[in-house]
């Protein structure tokens, strides 16, 4: 009523015009606001943040959420106070999509925390509104209210890429972000994501770089190195990480989907020589320990398997195949999982 009626605007815009200050100028204390851009105290009586007003005539950022090749999949309803890796997971997206959690510090880009504050409500709020028509008319609300439920879920999964490419049961996502793409990145990734995990979960892992999810092309030579013919040369360019935790501890695993135009055995034939190196013990996170049985035939339902035993407790590398899908595992416990989700 004070600011925006009077010049003719029914929503806000984020410009500081003469109406806008002159309301600033009272709630703070008469002091006068200058033209240029000078930083001011947030007047909110809970921040402590500092920010930069833009001066008249100034350009105002685009408020246009940006594509990101990130996928996440929301699952839960999220509210202040919640604690989960997919509050977490929803700030990433937030500041992805330029609703942003915060401009530095905890949850600002890079510095996301799986905690519910009130700058991520603030940030739910910003982006429910955005979305106002998809998110709050059709349950009958006019403005956002920081409670991500059914609806603002729905968006979110449908801004982030929702469903796996490969899991035709929903599984929760976790994003990894990895500056290189090398081994050891890899299992520093595998081994922070499993901190925040418990007992019997599986969750699927996207692996990101620079902005962009990891291919098979830059991904499988990390983990195997270079062979002759080139594995990953057999397979299509996405694929699927995931990660099942016992009480023995995190086990990843990855499936690959072969191409069209390749036979089963030609594959079958380069795995048979990785068997004979020591390359699929870097599937696991940390090293298995001595072999107590070299790689056998095994069936899991109507799946073929592969499978080799170690000292490690829980460690059994496994892969198999249904269908047209490769699954390997580094314990029989998260085969199990990945199968009964393709």
């Amino acid at each position: 009523a004070e600011i925006l009626t009077p010049v003719g605007l029914t929503e806000g815009t984020g410009y500081v015009g003469a109406s806008t200050r002159r309301k600033l100028n009272i709630l703070a204390g008469g002091e006068t606001l200058s033209s240029s851009a000078a930083p001011l105290l947030s007047l909110s009586p809970t921040s402590t943040s500092i920010q930069t007003f833009p001066a008249p005539g100034a350009s105002v950022p685009s408020t246009t959420p940006s594509s990101q090749n990130i996928s996440f999949s929301f699952t839960k309803a999220l509210s202040q106070g919640s604690a989960d890796e997919e509050v977490k997971n929803l700030q990433i997206l937030l500041n992805k999509l330029g609703f942003q959690v915060a401009q530095s510090g905890i949850g600002s880009s890079g510095n996301e925390t799986d905690y519910f504050g009130n700058l991520t409500k603030q940030a739910v709020i910003k982006f429910q509104n955005y979305y106002r028509a998809e998110i709050l008319t059709p349950v009958g609300l006019t403005e956002g209210t920081g409670y991500v439920g059914a609806s603002t879920r729905r968006k979110l999964n449908a801004l982030s890429g929702e469903k796996s490419l490969f899991f035709k049961t929903p599984v929760s996502q976790i994003l990894s972000v990895i500056d290189n793409i090398d081994l050891i990145s890899i299992r520093n990734a595998l081994s922070k994501a499993v901190l925040s995990l418990q007992a019997n979960d599986f969750k699927e892992l996207i692996f990101n770089k620079g902005g962009k999810n990891v291919g098979i092309s830059e991904f499988l030579p990390a983990i195997f190195g270079q062979s002759n013919p080139s594995l990953d040369k057999f397979f299509e360019e996405n694929f699927a990480s995931f990660v099942w935790i016992n009480n023995n501890g995190g086990w990843p695993g990855y499936i690959f989907k072969l191409k069209s135009s390749i036979s089963f055995n030609d594959v079958q034939n380069q795995l048979f020589q990785l068997e004979k190196t020591d390359k699929f013990d870097n599937i696991f996170i940390k090293l298995p320990g001595a072999i107590q049985q070299l790689f056998k035939d095994g069936k899991v339902n109507s799946a073929k398997t592969r499978y080799q035993l170690y000292s490690q407790p829980g460690a059994e590398l496994n892969y198999g195949w249904k269908d047209n899908f490769l699954i390997i595992s580094s314990s029989y416990g998260g085969f199990l999982e990945a199968l009964a989700r393709l």
